[in-house]
C-alpha cells in the first residue's frame, strides 16, 4: 500500500476508535501496531505468545535502548575518529551491540541498562569523546 492510502486508512482507523469502538486489527507490520494499537497480541505460527500494552510488550521483551552517538572532527580539518567512544561504550555497557556504523554515526543497542546511567555517562563524556549531538530511545516493536 502506498503511503498516502496507508495514511487514509490510518486515520479512518482512528476515527472509528475515537467513537468509542473496538477495532480488531491484523498486521505484520509493527510499525502499523504501535500507531494504531492501544493493546497487542502476537501470534507465531498459530498460537498466541503474548498480550498486553505496546509498553507492557516493549518492557518484557524489549531488550534496552538504542544509543545513537554522533562524533565530531577534534579540530578543523582533521576526521572525526568514532575510536574512543566505540571504547568507551564497550567498556561502560558491557553486552551492548554495534548496529551501525557510518563515518561519524554510530548506533548501538544497549541492553537492559538504567536510562538515567546512560544519560549520566553521556553527558558527562561528552566532550571529551568529541560527541556532537546524541539520542538514546526505546527499542522498537520491530526490533523486540
Amino acid at each position: 500500500m502506498d503511503p498516502q492510502s496507508r495514511r487514509l486508512l490510518w486515520d479512518s482507523i482512528v476515527s472509528v476508535l475515537r467513537d468509542g469502538r473496538a477495532v480488531v486489527l491484523t498486521s505484520h507490520s509493527m510499525e502499523e501496531c504501535e500507531a494504531l494499537c492501544t493493546r497487542l497480541a502476537i501470534m507465531v505460527k498459530g498460537t498466541f505468545k503474548c498480550l498486553g500494552t505496546i509498553q507492557q510488550l516493549k518492557y518484557k521483551f524489549g531488550d534496552g535502548y538504542i544509543v545513537t552517538l554522533k562524533i565530531k572532527a577534534p579540530k578543523s580539518g582533521m576526521p572525526p575518529d568514532p575510536t574512543p567512544a566505540e571504547q568507551f561504550i564497550q567498556m561502560n555497557f558491557p553486552g551492548s551491540l554495534q548496529r551501525e556504523k557510518h563515518y561519524n554515526m554510530l548506533q548501538y543497542q544497549i541492553c537492559s541498562s538504567s536510562l538515567a546511567k546512560i544519560f549520566r555517562l553521556i553527558i558527562s563524556n561528552k566532550e571529551n569523546l568529541h560527541i556532537e549531538e546524541y539520542s538514546v530511545s526505546q527499542t522498537t516493536l520491530d526490533q523486540v
